[in-house]
């Protein structure tokens, strides 16, 4: 007879037990990353979606009114972005009837140095407000 009594537990072994957990913690880290990278997608999306906003206001609102005052370039902010405009040659009110004029639009947050710029054209007949 032996010294340890036969039984019928069916459980499972240390190594069993760490292996499981080994992997458990590779599926978590994978997990946690894999979020961490859709939330800075979105958080970037969400950023990029509010910027061209905002150059679509600028283009439709500010740039005609800088377009037939004598000043070539405007700086502005709106919420969390910095932006400015800047006329290029020929300027809209000195410039022959039919040419098209442009303008870079450019705008970024104010805690960051990248800026997005937009090549423009300015209408070519824009009367006074």
């Amino acid at each position: 007879m032996s010294d340890h009594p036969q039984t019928d537990d069916a459980g499972f072994t240390l190594l069993e037990m760490i292996v499981a957990f080994l992997i458990l913690s590779i599926s978590m880290a994978i997990a946690s990353q894999t979020l961490a990278i859709a939330v800075r997608s979105y958080r970037l999306a969400s950023d990029r979606q509010d910027l061209l906003t905002l150059m679509q206001t600028l283009r439709a609102d500010t740039l005609p009114k800088l377009a037939v005052s004598d000043r070539t370039q405007q700086e502005g902010e709106a919420g969390v972005f910095r932006w400015r405009i800047r006329m290029l040659a020929p300027h809209p009110g000195r410039s022959e009837p039919g040419q098209p004029s442009f303008a870079i639009i450019s705008a970024g947050k104010k805690s960051e140095t990248f800026r997005q710029s937009f090549l423009v054209t300015v209408p070519a007949r824009i009367e006074p407000q």
